[in-house]
């Protein structure tokens, strides 16, 4: 059995539906901020090239050189997915900022988590190519024969992939129910 405190107010749907929106654009802002930053001292710092190399691409530290046009070239490559992935959480951005708005079953909250869908889709579909790209480069200075390629798909990328089509049928949905409400509402 709840209580009821004298003088509390009571927080309506509505108020809870912009503290989660407030929370979630909070989220974004640090997330964004720190997937940015980390991408990038990844490929500032040898020590942290080395690590993922090992761990991330399967590369043993004798089989690869890191030069600066190396680490140069390797953060032009993680621009790629992770520009997908900032353009995902900006649209994560804008759609809690709408739903704060009280705007949730509209027709530009379906477009932003569309958008955001295909950003994830595209962000793990990139990230294969920069990985693959990432053990070229790192060992472009390596002897001839000791050059290395791998093509690697992970339960991660996969899983990415699944849940971008997830949010794609989510979205579609989303689309026809406001569709559907707006010929109601017409009846009436």
């Amino acid at each position: 059995m709840s209580r009821k405190s004298p003088g509390r107010i009571e927080a309506t749907p509505m108020d809870r539906v912009r503290r989660i929106a407030g929370l979630m654009r909070g989220m974004v802002l640090v997330g964004g901020s720190l997937f940015t930053f980390f991408t990038l001292k990844i490929w500032a710092d040898p020590e942290w090239i080395e690590t993922i190399a090992r761990q991330d691409l399967g590369l043993l530290p004798e089989g690869f050189v890191i030069t600066p046009t190396v680490q140069w070239l390797g953060a032009l490559v993680s621009l790629l997915p992770l520009s997908l992935g900032i353009f995902g959480m900006l649209q994560v951005w804008f759609l809690f900022g709408e739903y704060a708005q009280g705007r949730i079953f509209t027709n530009l909250a379906s477009m932003r988590l569309r958008r955001l869908a295909w950003a994830v889709i595209g962000a793990a579909a990139t990230q294969i190519v920069a990985r693959t790209a990432h053990v070229l480069l790192l060992t472009m200075n390596n002897p001839p024969g000791k050059k290395v390629l791998t093509i690697s798909i992970s339960s991660t990328d996969y899983s990415f992939i699944i849940f971008g089509v997830l949010l794609l049928g989510i979205a579609w949905v989303m689309v026809e129910a406001t569709r559907l409400a707006q010929e109601n509402a017409e009846f009436i």
